[in-house]
């Protein structure tokens, strides 16, 4: 063999080896992408079951009219309400403009002929609106821990 038959032998023989482990290296970063999507896909699969997990202990969120009482609480500024819907002791988080409370039942009402849904306490009441008002329209959830 000459020198130019050695030479284009072993250039043939390194294009070779250099294409086999360009090769090998792409699969394996493919290999890896693979996994890192497949991996991906597990995660959120978990994540989707625990959302679900997640809305069925949650408690519907429902929303009507409020309006104030003092007569009958001990503390009239405290941060209490009364519903018929839900038993004593209970905690509810109401919301109206903007503004989040998380109130204790500590009564039942109103009455159901009024066609209002929670009474608040006074307390509760000014940080909705001022008194004058008399009614807000709020929406409550109960907290469930």
């Amino acid at each position: 063999m000459n020198r130019r038959t050695v030479f284009y032998s072993l250039l043939g023989l390194g294009m070779a080896l250099f294409l086999g482990l360009l090769t090998a290296n792409s699969w394996l970063r493919y290999s890896e992408e693979f996994r890192v999507q497949r991996q991906a896909a597990a995660d959120a699969q978990v994540v989707r079951e625990g959302l679900a997990d997640l809305a069925a202990l949650a408690a519907p969120i429902r929303s009507g009219s409020a309006t104030w009482l003092a007569k009958g609480l001990r503390n009239p500024e405290a941060m209490v309400c009364c519903s018929r819907d839900y038993p004593i002791g209970t905690q509810l988080v109401v919301e109206a403009n903007g503004t989040a409370l998380e109130l204790r039942v500590v009564s039942w009402g109103p009455e159901p002929w009024t066609g209002h849904d929670l009474d608040l306490s006074r307390g509760a009441f000014r940080k909705f609106k001022p008194l004058h008002h008399g009614i807000v329209d709020v929406t409550w959830q109960e907290v469930r821990r």
